[in-house]
């Protein structure tokens, strides 16, 4: 963007009150040809700032704007979608489970660490620290056993 037409926009944009998505949706459809790195220069501010204000002005659908012989195009991020998640069985937990690293041991026989961590409402550190403490239960004569395989 030359120097001439940059003092012009930034005149232009000057006049705009950035607190008003109406105006921000009219600036930025009034120049879709102007890049988010353009816009940014035209107002002083960060990409990031001028992404909020076309998240503010609601300008997040893919955009073609057609210059000359070619077709330029802006696109955000689609949205991100969440596969449900199946959901857990209830188990009795006992009432000193934290004292029962064995019971943890038992469990994560058929849950992994997170579901652990959800169904306990604790966090993975934890159940981690639960599963060595239960490694630690193990009779010396089975991890003896265990050692000669």
């Amino acid at each position: 963007m030359e120097t001439i037409e940059l003092i012009e926009f930034q005149k232009i944009f000057a006049s705009i009150n950035v607190s008003n998505p109406r105006e921000l949706r009219r600036w930025f459809q009034s120049y879709p040809e102007l890049t988010l790195i353009e816009h940014s220069q035209i107002s002083g501010l960060a990409k990031s700032t001028i992404r909020t204000w076309k998240h503010k002005a609601k300008l997040n659908e893919i955009k073609f704007v057609e210059l000359d012989d070619r077709v330029l195009w802006c696109k955000t991020k689609p949205p991100i979608y969440k596969l449900p998640r199946k959901p857990l069985p209830n188990i009795e937990v006992p009432p000193n489970w934290e004292q029962k690293p064995k019971w943890i041991a038992e469990c994560h026989k058929k849950f992994s660490k997170r579901q652990l961590g959800f169904l306990l409402n604790c966090s993975r550190d934890k159940i981690t620290r639960l599963l060595h403490q239960a490694e630690d239960c193990i009779p010396q004569e089975i991890l003896d056993f265990i050692r000669e395989l």
